[in-house]
């Protein structure tokens, strides 16, 4: 009794000398309480959130909202307040697709915890003046030549523009900072002018993108490495007019 073990010899009362009974059946007949189990995860969640402007945080329930596995995202209504409220599965990747006029269109993909996810979508608006990053974008060490990554980037830039025909902008050029400055400067010209061409090259009218070479004034990150300075090859694109 001292060191709280017990083992099971037979049935029945057990007593001390002066016969008071110290154990007892228990009255299920159960000979050993069994041990519960931890109830196991839960296989679906809910992603709750709202669509704000990135700028503002007000809430865009006018904004057309798909979520889903990839390929096969559905349509997802908003609340007056721009909430959301859909069914994943967690642990499971959901692509989301976000469109609204006079924003960038959104297409990501988000990756729900366990348990009540909540997570803000923002939307960036497509004032003039604001200036985009084109994500993965980048160029080789020294050249005009684009990366391969680079396509998806410059495909959502290519349907951005077609399905705004009022939209212009310029592209900015950046370079890391290897190499004389002057050449550098050169060398973004010449990054802008690649992007630009495959822009035109399927349909977006020349008139509408203008280009600036920065070289390496306005890196985005760190030059001590190669692979910070690879962030720095890139290219931007500043709203000139809606």
């Amino acid at each position: 009794m001292r060191r709280g073990e017990a083992e099971l010899v037979r049935r029945g009362i057990y007593t001390d000398l002066a016969g008071c009974a110290l154990l007892r059946p228990a009255s299920s007949g159960a000979e050993v309480a069994a041990v519960s189990a931890p109830p196991p995860p839960p296989t679906t969640g809910t992603w709750r959130g709202r669509i704000l402007d990135a700028v503002t945080l007000q809430p865009l329930p006018q904004a057309k909202l798909r979520l889903g596995p990839a390929g096969a995202e559905t349509t997802v209504l908003t609340t007056a307040q721009g909430v959301f409220s859909f069914l994943v599965d967690p642990g499971r990747a959901v692509a989301a697709h976000l469109q609204l006029a006079g924003y960038l269109p959104l297409d990501s993909t988000y990756h729900p915890r366990r348990g009540p996810y909540v997570q803000d979508i923002l939307l960036q608006p497509l004032a003039v003046g604001t200036t985009l990053g084109l994500d993965k974008v980048q160029f080789e060490q020294g050249s005009s030549r684009l990366l391969s990554t680079s396509y998806p980037a410059l495909r959502r830039l290519l349907k951005l523009l077609l399905e705004t025909p009022s939209l212009t902008i310029e592209l900015r050029g950046h370079t890391d900072n290897v190499g004389p400055a002057e050449k550098n400067v050169q060398l973004s010209e010449r990054r802008v002018a690649t992007v630009k061409s495959y822009l035109v090259h399927h349909g977006v009218a020349e008139a509408r993108i203008t280009g600036l070479g920065l070289g390496g004034a306005e890196p985005r990150a760190s030059n001590d490495r190669e692979a910070t300075r690879q962030l720095n090859r890139r290219v931007e694109y500043r709203v000139t007019g809606r």
